[in-house]
């Protein structure tokens, strides 16, 4: 929005500018507004640069914008708001769809409100996706068997799913690049309050995830035989009703983590971290805050306040900082059984037990670290301070 002076309005009975632009009466530019069927019109006539003028929004005669080959869209700061009366973009397989400078809001859709990806690609560098709603996955953008989701400078902000995957459902073989990105005030009732990837490549640097919610994986659940790389990033007071406050690795799912801060996480197991059974964790240079159970009264079972590993997983933990997070059993690491766990050049500061007998030596059942029924722990140059 910007002010012109009144010498810019060449009709002052009309308001207008000779660009066409209609001018209010206190002399303030007013945003032009265009139906979806203007941007498909233009996908459909094979235009594959597509410079937006004005904000778009979806009237009652409006269809899901279906992009066909390769498409890039540049905003140039508009929106295009769905006004929750349907989806906003739907991709063809072998689509290409390219967003720049665009804010993507109040999307209402099955799966993926915001972008329904069906093998394809999206690009989306400095986009903002705001208040979209699935009634199944995927509140904004929904990613299926083999596609694949490159985002830049992206911020999601308060979408929703019904089932999983508050901002991004990412299926089976899809391909998901997350870098310099936000997630804020996202959720989904089941699982994956930010992100619900299954089978997938996933790799997330630089990104912030925080206040999400979820009853598994606030920030992300991840299920499956793959690894999830994670590096530069924080996640930060996100909330699971059940575990997991900020991330979850299921049926196997392994996770490098590097250059990582959680903090003021919150769960009934796994306040930072829970991987299930036949998991692998990978985590250096990292610091876990602050991370605790879900809820205030001491009767309330909590295994893991930082990690929880789960049976016949494996933790390699190098150069990270465990401070001020409590569980009942293991406030930093929980193991259970058949575990092998490897700390080096680890610090453990106030890390508080809520209740329980915790009577054995430093690193069985003392609060700070708990090792199950035939686990395995390896600790060197560990400190330890209550």
């Amino acid at each position: 929005m910007f002010v012109v002076s009144v010498s810019s309005v060449c009709a002052a009975d009309n308001n207008t500018t000779d660009t066409g632009v209609e001018i209010n009466n206190t002399g303030v530019v007013d945003t032009p507004t265009y139906n979806f069927k203007s941007i498909q019109d233009d996908i459909d006539s094979g235009k594959q640069k597509i410079d937006l003028t004005g904000d778009y929004l979806r009237d009652n005669r409006d269809k899901d914008i279906v992009v066909k080959g390769n498409v890039t869209i540049d905003g140039h700061g508009h929106k295009i708001d769905a006004q929750n009366k349907g989806g906003i973009f739907k991709l063809d397989p072998k689509s290409n769809l390219t967003l720049i400078n665009l804010t993507l809001m109040n999307g209402l859709s099955n799966i993926g409100s915001a972008i329904d990806v069906k093998d394809s690609t999206i690009n989306a560098n400095n986009v903002k996706f705001v208040g979209n709603v699935a009634t199944l996955n995927g509140g904004a953008i929904y990613l299926h068997v083999n596609s694949k989701g490159n985002l830049n400078n992206v911020e999601f902000e308060s979408n929703a799913a019904k089932t999983a995957g508050g901002s991004i459902y990412s299926n089976q073989n899809a391909t998901l690049n997350v870098n310099n990105t936000v997630f804020t005030k996202n959720y989904a009732p089941e699982r994956g309050g930010a992100i619900y990837a299954y089978e997938n490549h996933m790799g997330l640097s630089n990104v912030t995830i925080r206040d999400n919610e979820a009853r598994r994986g606030a920030g992300i659940y991840a299920i499956g035989d793959f690894i999830l790389n994670i590096d530069d990033s924080e996640f930060i007071d996100n909330h699971a009703v059940d575990e997991a406050g900020a991330i979850g690795l299921y049926r196997g799912c392994g996770c490098v983590m590097n250059n990582v801060t959680l903090k003021g996480n919150q769960a009934i197991s796994g306040a930072g971290i829970y991987a299930e059974r036949n998991s692998i964790l990978n985590v250096s240079d990292a610091k876990l805050i602050s991370n605790k159970k879900l809820g205030t009264t001491r009767e309330c079972i909590s295994n893991g306040g930082a990690i929880h590993l789960g049976d016949n997983s494996k933790g390699f933990i190098r150069n990270v900082s465990f401070c001020d997070n409590f569980a009942t059993s293991g406030s930093a690491i929980y193991s259970a059984a058949n575990c092998v766990l490897n700390v080096s050049d680890a610090k453990f500061v106030n890390n508080l037990v809520v209740i329980g007998d915790h009577t054995y030596d430093l690193y069985k059942c003392l609060g700070t670290v708990y090792l199950g029924s035939k686990s395995e722990g390896y600790f060197n140059n560990v400190s330890l301070y209550v």
